[in-house]
């Protein structure tokens, strides 16, 4: 039951992610296209602060489903060497030999310490992978926050100084 939930759990996420990068597209597309420019410089500046955000923001959304399926992949890869380090184990306490494929007897020794190393690289592997996609969540979500707070102060600073100089410049 556990296994489902995660599954779907997993699912959702990557609806979610795949949506994320579509709605950064699709916003930096619309800002693009409905630009106006010269009307202020604080408000230009701001809308292409917001472009660079969304841009940096949906790069990185990209790259992080691009190496998604590389770290299921070795996540695999350490399972099945701690099923095999996990088999090669319990045949050692059961005192059973080991062979290989044609028959004869390996060392069981030598054989756990190459798993070992394997496993020590897949995990090395695993971490370097997953530190790179928390720094690069972190600066997309923010880039993606601070794209959408720049885009609407853009779009907002003309009427709201012209709002504040009206108020402020009637008796």
């Amino acid at each position: 039951m556990g296994n489902l939930n995660s599954d779907v759990g997993q699912r959702i996420q990557e609806k979610f992610q795949f949506y994320i990068v579509g709605l950064i597209f699709t916003l930096l597309g619309l800002a693009v296209q409905t630009a106006s420019f010269g009307t202020s410089l604080a408000a230009d500046l701001f809308e292409l602060g917001a472009w660079i955000c969304l841009l940096l923001s949906a790069l990185l959304a990209m790259s992080r489903l691009e190496w998604a399926p590389q770290i299921y992949r070795l996540f695999d890869v350490q399972q099945d060497l701690k099923g095999e380090q996990k088999r090669l184990q319990q045949a050692i306490n059961a005192g059973t030999k080991v062979v290989d494929k044609t028959g004869q007897p390996i060392e069981v020794d030598e054989f756990l310490r190459i798993i070992e190393e394997r496993l020590n690289i897949t995990v090395g592997q695993i971490k370097k992978i997953d530190k790179g996609a928390q720094w690069k969540y972190k600066v997309h979500k923010v880039g993606f926050v601070l794209g959408l707070v720049l885009l609407i102060s853009a779009r907002a600073y003309v009427p709201v100084s012209s709002i504040i100089s009206g108020i402020l410049g009637s008796p």
